[in-house]
């Protein structure tokens, strides 16, 4: 994914950010991974709802 971090390329979305862990990324490296995705979408207008998965 890349994004251009200087306009609101979300603005007025509402996104679903599933994370769960597997065989490459452990549950706290999921944990991460979800936390950053989810402040960048923020920065960038997204409305985001988080869900881990039982095994995160």
């Amino acid at each position: 994914m890349a994004i251009d971090t200087g306009v609101a390329n979300f603005e007025n979305q509402r996104l679903l950010l599933r994370c769960a862990r597997n065989e490459y990324l452990d549950g706290g490296d999921a944990r991460r991974l979800c936390s950053k995705l989810n402040k960048l979408l923020t920065n960038q207008g997204a409305a985001v709802e988080v869900e881990l998965a039982s095994n995160a």
